[in-house]
């Protein structure tokens, strides 16, 4: 009987390992040479153009008919796209055609609303020194179908260019295009911004002119909440360090607000802005003071109250104390670590902290340790954890996803298999190059108790790396990817996955 219960615990030990957060649907190894034969132009991947890009020209999904799509480039008179039913199995490459699309045409977005999918284009007028943004429904064969809408018309595009950005709120109700206006060396930074609403009607138009000038700044996100405001988070260096501001746009109030995140002593750094649950704005970044001989490093968070249009600074701590062995490594500069996630925790958020650094010279990114909070809403510490990791890889398999299920948070990420049986606390770990891969989960509850298991067994899987680069969100904890596998030096095959958060 003694031995019957110990075999009773191993097995439910067992079947508790594996009662994972995560439904992974597996498609099969995508053909290369069989795409590079129905189209010339080779694949490429966009870069989208800041952190929290709510949609891509590059790579997207239309959660309609259940399909995904990627970006070959532009040839034969029609843009080209790879397409793959239920996101996973490949099924032919589509080309975007309509009579306003050509060579000059830029591809701002794809947006899916109410199960039809649309376009957003930019389409220049060098001659009148202006360019327009039009809008048109794709049809189901993935040609432009009806009149173009003209969303708005944007003045001056010699002396200022035709960058632009798109987001939206989380219920897509609202759509917002954001000019950036090159600005130049002595001139002070413009956002041009336009607000429309689901039909692609004017909500409203504001021309932002913010306090930073030259062109050393960099648009970190810009954020929509439910309601139809905007929140731009923008960095810049201020001499030697990194300065960080904030520009809120409340549309009903006609009110523009500018905050500077983080504490009032030393150099805030790595800071991110989200919107938690579509309407709360966080920021979450770190800070260096020095004291004395010594160097602090805290973290902060901060939350604008938009009721009262006012930046609430509502907690600091101090960092892990691993954190400076980490962040002082050969590979790593202290102000190379942001905060990379912000999202909904069972009592409050969570946030992820890590530094992912790429070696031009080799072609290598970079990252060890990672560490992870849950605060409460008012800004008091809940639990902390360090996730010991070390990866030195190919671009887009170092970092990682930070999700939520129920009162869990799941931290998922590519790891050497030979680290599989290792424990969570356990800071030696084999470094992950690329080879002898295993996506990881690390599942932490409302406690801060962590268990780790492997991210999918299914065989198919096996030796796979998810690519952080390619990975979208479908809808809030749906996720696709397509994950690589190294065979070789010259051989490579990939194939893609959606990741189902429960």
């Amino acid at each position: 009987m003694k031995y019957i219960s110990i075999f009773l615990v191993v097995v439910l030990s067992t079947r508790s390992l594996y009662s994972q957060s995560i439904d992974v649907q597996v498609g099969p190894v995508i053909d290369i040479e069989a795409i590079e034969k129905l189209v010339e132009v080779p694949a490429t991947t966009l870069a989208t153009p800041f952190k929290g890009f709510s949609y891509s020209n590059a790579l997207f999904a239309d959660a309609g008919p259940a399909r995904a799509f990627n970006s070959y480039g532009y040839q034969n008179k029609g843009f080209h796209f790879g397409a793959f039913d239920n996101y996973l199995k490949f099924s032919g490459v589509k080309k975007l055609t309509g009579e306003s699309l050509n060579e000059q045409t830029i591809l701002n977005a794809f947006i899916s609303l109410n199960q039809k999918l649309y376009v957003l284009y930019t389409i220049k007028n060098v001659k009148q020194d202006q360019f327009t943004v039009f809008v048109n429904e794709v049809s189901s064969d993935f040609t432009l179908t009806g009149s173009p809408i003209p969303v708005h018309n944007f003045a001056d595009l010699k002396n200022y260019g035709a960058t632009i950005y798109v987001s939206s709120s989380t219920d897509k109700k609202f759509i917002l295009l954001t000019r950036a206006l090159d600005a130049k060396p002595k001139e002070v930074q413009k956002l041009d911004c336009k607000m429309i609403g689901a039909d692609f009607s004017e909500v409203w138009f504001k021309r932002i002119e913010t306090t930073i000038t030259g062109k050393e700044n960099s648009i970190q996100s810009i954020n929509v909440d439910n309601s139809g405001n905007m929140f731009t988070l923008i960095e810049y260096q201020n001499g030697r360090d990194p300065k960080t501001v904030v520009y809120s746009y409340y549309w009903q109030t006609t009110a523009l607000k500018t905050f500077e995140p983080g504490l009032t002593a030393g150099v805030n750094f790595g800071v991110r802005l989200e919107l938690v649950q579509g309407n709360e704005p966080y920021l979450v970044g770190l800070n260096e003071h020095a004291k004395g001989k010594e160097t602090e490093i805290k973290y902060f968070i901060d939350r604008v109250n938009t009721t009262t249009m006012a930046l609430e600074k509502i907690g600091a701590g101090a960092m892990p104390a691993d954190f400076r062995k980490v962040s002082n490594a050969n590979l790593f500069d202290m102000r190379q670590w942001n905060v990379m996630n912000i999202i909904p925790g069972p009592d409050g958020i969570v946030a992820s902290i890590e530094a992912v650094v790429m070696e031009e010279k080799y072609g290598v990114q970079h990252s060890f340790n990672a560490f992870v909070f849950s605060f409460r809403k008012d800004g008091s510490a809940l639990w902390s954890r360090t996730i010991h990791k070390k990866q030195s890889a190919m671009p887009g398999m170092a970092g990682h996803l930070l999700a939520s299920s129920g009162n869990k948070i799941l931290f998922i990420y590519n790891d050497d298999a030979e680290n599989a049986s290792r424990l969570p606390d356990d800071d030696e770990v084999a470094l992950f190059t690329s080879n002898n891969a295993m996506a990881m989960v690390q599942e932490i509850d409302g406690s801060g108790q962590v268990r780790k298991y492997q991210l999918s067994r299914d065989k198919e899987f096996e030796g796979f790396a998810l690519n952080f680069n390619a990975m979208g969100k479908i809808e809030n904890g749906f996720y696709f990817d397509t994950a690589i596998r190294i065979n070789g030096r010259k051989t490579v095959d990939s194939r893609n996955l959606t990741l189902q958060i429960k």
